[in-house]
C-alpha cells in the first residue's frame, strides 16, 4: 500500500526549481521498525503487526541537518487456514506507529498462515548548504510471514456401560490419531480395567469381571493421552463386587417324578401366600409320596398330583405343616420366576429383597427368597418344576450387586 503525504513548503523553494531531487541517502529498510506475532493460545489464534519509523535525526523545525517533515505508518495482518481467508485487520497512522491485530476464536485444526505487511512513507529534508535543502521522499515496505499448525483436539466420552454385557463403550475423537487409553473404576477403591494404545473411534472395553476386586464402585473414568493432551470423561455406574459365590439350585419337585411310599399330610386349604386368620383357616388331609414330601420340606414348595402347588406352611404351623397355595411363596413376596429368582442367607446385608444381582457366566437374577441352609456367600437359584433331586449346581462365580 503506497501512502501519499502532503508536500511541505520551506524557504528553499527556489532550490526545488533549480536542482533535481536528491537521492534518499541513508534511508533504507533498516530505518523501519517492524514486528509481527502469530500465536495459538487457549482457544484463540492471535495475529499482530507493528510498523514505525526508526530515524535518529530530529523533526525539521528543531534541526538544520537531515530531518523528516512528516511520515505515515501502515500495518496489516491477513490470516488464512489451508489457503482460505479467515480474518483481516489493518491500521494507518501519521507521525506515529501503527498496530494491526486480529484473532480467531475456537479455530479448527489445520495449517494456519499469517501475512503481515509493514509500510512507512517519509518526507524528509537533505541539507547541503545553509538555508538550502532538497525535499526527498522514501517508501519503505516489507512483508513478513509466519505459520502454525493446529492439531485436532482429542476428546473422550463414555456412552454406556453394562456389567451383564461386560462392556464399557468409549468414544475417542477424532479418527486418525492415536494415544494411550486408560479405563478405571472408582468408588471404594480405584481399579484399572484397561490400558493400551487406541486410535480415534468407538471402543468396547471389557470389565474383565473375573479379576475385579471385591469393592463397591460408583463410576467409570476414561483418560486418553493423545497429541500432548489428556482429556478424560466419567460415567456414573453403581455396583458392588461381592466376590466368588457358591451357586446352587432348588426347584418345586413334581410328585409324579418322585419315588417313595404314600404318606398322609395335612394342609391349609386357603389358596394364598398372604397372611390369613389361622383360627378361621380350614384344613384337609391328602397323601403324597415320601420323597416328594421331603423335597417340599427342603425347597419350600412342590407340585402335587391333584392339588397343584403345595408350600411349606410358615404362618399357621400349629394348624398344619403345609398350605395349598397354588404357586410358590417366596419370602420376599410376589412371584418366584424360574431362572430369575434366587434365595440367599437372610443375614446377607448386601442382598436385600428384590436386589438385582449379576452372576458371571449365568446372568441377571433377582433376590426373592431366603434359604435356611445357605451360607453368606451362596445363592440358591430357583429353576421351576422338575423331578426330585434334579437340581444341580453352577460353578463358583463372580457375583455383583447392581444398583
Amino acid at each position: 500500500m503506497r501512502l501519499a503525504l502532503p508536500t511541505i513548503l520551506c524557504a528553499g523553494l527556489l532550490t526545488l526549481l533549480l536542482v533535481p531531487l536528491a537521492s534518499a541517502q541513508g534511508w533504507d529498510e533498516a530505518l523501519m521498525i517492524e514486528y509481527k506475532s502469530f500465536q495459538y493460545t487457549g482457544d484463540t489464534v492471535f495475529a499482530y503487526a507493528y510498523s514505525d519509523l526508526y530515524y535518529p535525526w530530529a523533526y525539521c523545525p528543531a534541526n538544520q541537518d537531515d530531518c523528516w517533515n512528516a511520515y505515515s505508518s501502515y500495518a496489516s495482518v491477513y490470516i488464512s487456514k489451508n489457503g482460505q481467508w479467515q480474518a483481516f485487520g489493518e491500521s494507518l497512522s501519521y507521525n506515529t506507529y501503527s498496530e494491526a491485530y486480529r484473532f480467531v476464536s475456537y479455530p479448527d485444526s489445520g495449517d494456519w498462515a499469517l501475512e503481515a505487511e509493514h509500510e512507512v512513507d517519509v518526507e524528509w529534508e537533505d541539507w547541503y548548504y545553509q538555508l538550502w535543502y532538497y525535499p526527498a521522499y522514501d517508501w519503505l515496505f516489507d512483508i513478513q510471514y509466519d505459520w502454525l499448525t493446529i492439531y485436532p483436539q482429542p476428546t473422550v466420552s463414555i456412552s454406556s456401560a453394562s456389567i451383564p454385557d461386560d462392556r464399557i463403550t468409549v468414544e475417542l475423537a477424532p479418527s486418525g490419531i492415536w494415544g494411550t487409553l486408560m479405563v478405571q473404576l472408582f468408588g471404594g477403591t480405584t481399579h484399572t480395567v484397561y490400558q493400551s494404545t487406541e486410535a480415534g473411534g468407538t471402543h468396547n472395553i471389557s470389565f474383565n469381571i473375573p479379576n475385579l476386586p471385591n469393592s463397591e464402585f460408583t463410576g467409570i473414568q476414561a483418560t486418553w493421552w493423545a497429541e500432548g493432551q489428556s482429556p478424560s470423561a466419567t460415567y456414573s455406574y453403581h455396583f458392588k463386587v461381592l466376590g466368588d459365590y457358591t451357586h446352587s439350585q432348588y426347584n418345586s419337585p413334581d410328585e409324579q417324578r418322585c419315588s417313595g411310599t404314600a404318606q398322609q399330610f395335612t394342609y391349609v386349604t386357603n389358596m394364598t401366600c398372604l397372611a390369613i386368620d389361622c383360627g378361621a383357616a380350614t384344613t384337609q388331609n391328602a397323601n403324597g409320596r415320601s420323597q416328594w414330601l421331603s423335597e417340599v420340606n427342603e425347597n419350600g414348595s412342590g407340585l402335587h398330583t391333584t392339588l397343584g402347588i403345595v408350600s411349606r406352611e410358615s404362618q399357621c404351623t400349629a394348624r398344619a405343616p403345609y398350605r395349598n397355595t397354588g404357586q410358590p411363596c417366596p419370602s420376599c413376596g410376589g412371584t418366584l420366576t424360574p431362572y430369575q429368582g434366587v434365595a440367599r442367607n437372610a443375614s446377607n446385608q448386601d442382598l436385600p429383597c428384590n436386589a438385582t444381582v449379576y452372576v458371571h457366566g449365568v446372568g441377571l437374577r433377582t433376590v426373592k427368597d431366603t434359604g435356611g441352609g445357605l451360607v453368606l456367600t451362596q445363592l440358591d437359584h430357583y429353576i421351576g418344576v422338575s423331578g426330585c433331586d434334579e437340581a444341580s449346581n453352577y460353578p463358583p462365580s463372580k457375583t455383583i450387586r447392581l444398583y
